[in-house]
């Protein structure tokens, strides 16, 4: 009966543990458990593929990480994760560029969760890292669509009034403005 008994939550535990890593392959995220004490991160095969290196490129140190955040956005990432720590924060999210292999930057959404011991300490944190470059250079390309479009709307002399289906005034340029003598 014992035997019968392990061998039971053996087969639950690889069924979990199937079921963890093909959702895990699925959502194509990078995956890192940190050891708070010990300064280790054990870093996921997709987490180092994300940066552009293979399995034994990269070892587990936390300097792997932290070493690999762009410049600007490192001081921000930083704080975030203290806000966690300090309890400031239910969970750490924060998006922010990482350096690929190849020198160039990707971008990530990065979210963790920190396990606390009894005292209320951080000593461990688990999350996952999603690729969002493309999501990114969308944005970016539809923020310079728009400035272009500002640019040339506000330099038309003729008045444009855009108006929604339920008679709400989107948009008006300054030449309409101007004519109806309006803010």
């Amino acid at each position: 009966s014992d035997i019968e008994d392990l061998k039971r939550v053996q087969a639950e535990l690889r069924e979990r543990t199937d079921r963890y890593e093909l959702v895990m392959a699925g959502a194509q995220d990078g995956i890192w458990d940190w050891d708070i004490p010990h300064h280790r991160v054990h870093f996921s095969p997709r987490w180092k593929a994300m940066r552009g290196y293979a399995e034994d490129e990269i070892s587990d140190t936390e300097e792997n990480w932290a070493s690999g955040i762009h410049p600007d956005d490192a001081p921000r990432v930083f704080a975030r994760v203290e806000d966690h720590f300090a309890g400031r924060t239910p969970v750490f999210a924060e998006e922010y560029r990482i350096r690929h292999k190849d020198g160039g930057w990707r971008w990530v959404l990065d979210r963790g969760l920190v396990q606390r011991d009894a005292a209320g300490q951080a000593i461990r944190m688990a999350g996952s890292e999603s690729d969002i470059t493309d999501r990114k250079q969308a944005e970016e390309k539809l923020r310079t669509t728009f400035q272009v479009f500002d640019t040339l709307l506000a330099s038309l002399y003729a008045g444009i009034l855009l108006v929604s289906n339920e008679g709400q005034v989107e948009f008006a340029n300054q030449a309409f403005c101007d004519l109806f003598d309006l803010p």
